[in-house]
């Protein structure tokens, strides 16, 4: 049992330092689109002109915080969830029980958008972005299979938690 309990808190640590690594690109994401947003501003009521490429490039970097922000919602249970069945067994190992259920399926969900994101990003390598003719919609579509695989390691990192909580013994 040591051996697991020593895998399990690694992989906890791992997970919690790629988040930190996450919140710091998804923030600096988040600076990047007020800078756009207010350069639109200024140029719609300054210029009375506006640009087609920053509302693009403001569509993209939204997208892209979501994929990357969702899987720190998940790990910090921030997500919107029905618990008021789980919650009649809190306290007991059923509960456990529901919880992982729950996260078992997730998990296949979450497999299910990586390979889809695979193959929508694959179709992104012949076409571009309309207004940023350089941008290859690869690089936004790849967002989808990547926050994907990090919600799926936020989640098995979630279920570890669940067991360890309350019961040291199991992992």
């Amino acid at each position: 049992m040591g051996g697991v309990k020593f895998f399990c808190d690694k992989y906890i640590r791992v997970i919690d330092k790629l988040n930190i690594l996450l919140k710091f690109f998804s923030g600096g994401l988040f600076c990047l689109l007020v800078v756009l947003v207010f350069l639109s501003v200024l140029s719609r009521f300054i210029a009375n002109f506006s640009f087609a490429w920053i509302e693009q490039c403001a569509a993209y970097i939204t997208i892209w915080m979501v994929m990357i922000g969702l899987p720190l919602a998940i790990r910090s249970g921030s997500m919107i969830a029905i618990e008021f069945i789980s919650d009649l067994f809190k306290g007991k190992v059923s509960y456990k029980i529901i919880k992982t259920t729950v996260a078992i399926l997730n998990i296949l969900f979450f497999i299910v958008i990586i390979r889809a994101g695979l193959m929508l990003a694959e179709t992104g390598k012949i076409s571009a972005s309309p207004t940023l003719t350089w941008l290859q919609m690869f690089w936004v579509y790849i967002s989808i299979p990547l926050g994907g695989a990090f919600m799926l390691l936020n989640t098995v990192a979630n279920i570890i938690t669940y067991w360890e909580r309350e019961d040291k013994a199991v992992c």
